[in-house]
């Protein structure tokens, strides 16, 4: 699927992305609008702080829409850049190789890390995602039994969108060499 995927968004021209659901077990293809800009968590938080502000009284309250601020045109139109666009921008693909599939009770998606996000997903969503110029983002994928005895990681290089496959868990700290 992950191949799949690359491939599809460099042949449509779209931005495609793999969702995992650790919840429910799941994942599936979605495609997006033709401009997709991927945000770092990290990133995102910082702007979240500069949309705030501490009142009179020290509470912090958000930026109304109205308000000035000192930020340039410049400034503002990078930031502006920067945001993802919602969620519902991307819809599911309509192609049985990719609609949403919930793994079976031998195989579970034991966590997921995507290079944009600041941690580890262990529950909850999970995106990967594709672009058209032919790359993705650096991705590792642990897959394993209930028991957490058996135990695959996969790796997406983000160059080439192909997927190393390892029967052991391997640290994604020790693939991205952090």
């Amino acid at each position: 699927v992950i191949r799949y995927a690359y491939n599809q968004a460099s042949v449509a021209g779209k931005p495609y992305r793999l969702v995992f659901d650790l919840t429910e077990q799941a994942y599936w293809l979605e495609v997006g609008p033709d401009i997709v800009v991927v945000q770092n968590e990290d990133e995102a938080d910082k702007k979240d702080v500069s949309d705030k502000k501490k009142s009179k009284d020290g509470k912090v309250t958000e930026k109304k829409s109205d308000e000035v601020d000192e930020t340039t045109d410049d400034e503002t139109a990078d930031e502006e850049a920067k945001e993802v666009p919602p969620p519902t921008a991307f819809g599911p693909v309509d192609e049985d190789i990719v609609k949403k599939t919930k793994l079976g009770d031998e195989v579970f998606i034991r966590d997921v890390y995507v290079i944009h996000q600041k941690d580890i997903v262990v529950d909850d969503l999970a995106y990967l995602y594709f672009f058209p110029s032919g790359m993705t983002e650096m991705a590792v994928i642990h897959f394993s039994n209930e028991d957490h005895d058996k135990n695959y990681t996969l790796s997406v290089n983000p160059v080439t969108g192909g997927v190393k496959v390892d029967p052991d868990y391997i640290e994604y700290e020790t693939i991205l060499g952090k």
